[in-house]
């Protein structure tokens, strides 16, 4: 079994009205390569910012 290097679980994030993430999660395992695909307005973006500088991006809401 891999060690995991990175973990986030139940991410969620609401602009006003809008929930762009909810309850996203996913684990990041050492020697593994991963990709984030998804439409446009998926999210994406937003999920990788909250992990640019968590102390940035304190409006999140993590579980």
């Amino acid at each position: 079994m891999s060690e995991t290097i990175f973990k986030a679980t139940n991410v969620s994030k609401i602009y006003g009205i809008n929930k762009v993430l909810d309850k996203v999660s996913i684990e990041i395992n050492r020697g593994m390569i991963y990709g984030l695909i998804g439409e446009n307005d998926a999210g994406k973006s937003t999920f990788m910012c909250k992990w640019d500088n968590p102390l940035k991006h304190q409006h999140f809401i993590q579980n």
